[in-house]
């Protein structure tokens, strides 16, 4: 079966679980596809199943050079499904943050616990701002020195984040990743992350 050759990782578990894979990459001879901006996208075509059960009907891999892979992936996005992405530290599982069947299905899929809160990726700093209901002087700061990185700002939420992204807590994290792909998919998507 398809791997993304780490025991765990994405790939891998979409595989050990047997959903359908369709894979496309660069052809044979290319860069090698798990290499920073070459990382695959897992694009997750999903449908709630009687009894609110997640059913992953597929999963396909699209490669993240391909511009058209990108502009899929923000139109599942946009549709309420998941899509897998790289930042500059990790792969993400990501959902439209503010749509909270679609961050219910990450839950499900990863058999994440409830009380364990998600980080928001977003493509600007208005965007951020728009999902806190106040951010201090020193958070702007920050926000102008070190994004787009890893830094994640945790700050009182807007009535946009729905309560399953931060656990019940009154404070969302928030952070706006350096790599340009997860920015494009998320500029694209035209909804957090």
């Amino acid at each position: 079966p398809p791997s993304d050759g780490r025991e765990g990782g994405i790939l891998h578990q979409v595989a050990a679980r047997g959903e359908r894979l369709i894979e496309g990459g660069p052809a044979p001879g290319a860069e090698d596809p798990f290499v920073h901006e070459s990382a695959p996208y897992v694009l997750y075509d999903s449908a709630d199943s009687p009894g609110s059960q997640i059913e992953l009907k597929s999963a396909r891999v699209l490669w993240s050079a391909d511009t058209a892979a990108v502009k899929q992936a923000a139109f599942i996005l946009r549709g309420g499904g998941l899509v897998a992405f790289p930042t500059e530290t990790v792969y993400g599982l990501g959902a439209d943050a503010v749509n909270e069947q679609a961050v219910a299905k990450v839950f499900e899929v990863k058999g994440r616990p409830h009380f364990d809160p998600l980080i928001v990726h977003v493509a600007s700093c208005e965007e951020a701002r728009s999902l806190w209901t106040q951010y201090p002087d020193a958070a702007l700061k920050l926000m102008r020195a070190f994004w787009p990185g890893p830094l994640t700002l945790v700050l009182p939420k807007s009535k946009k984040i729905p309560d399953l992204v931060t656990a019940g807590l009154p404070v969302v994290a928030i952070r706006m990743p350096h790599h340009r792909v997860a920015l494009d998919l998320i500029r694209l998507a035209g909804c957090p992350v």
